[in-house]
């Protein structure tokens, strides 16, 4: 009986509290980003490279991996 009371209070409470749905999340549009001229090759200098490693057995997160690109 005390778990009915206790279900019947909580249920009203919840349906009483008055609280209005959380306005909606409006995430404005990113524009495209744009390269300048220093973001183009130039005569005399070295071309970058990438490397990729991973990162596996976690201390902090047992079991992930992590897959890194430099």
């Amino acid at each position: 009986m005390l778990k009915k009371s206790i279900l019947l209070s909580l249920l009203l409470a919840a349906q009483g509290s008055g609280q209005e749905a959380s306005p909606k999340l409006v995430i404005p549009e990113m524009p495209e980003p744009t390269f300048g001229a220093d973001s183009k090759e130039k005569a005399g200098i070295p071309k970058g490279k990438v490397t990729n490693f991973v990162f596996g057995d976690s201390k902090v997160f047992p079991g992930t991996k992590r897959r890194i690109h430099l």
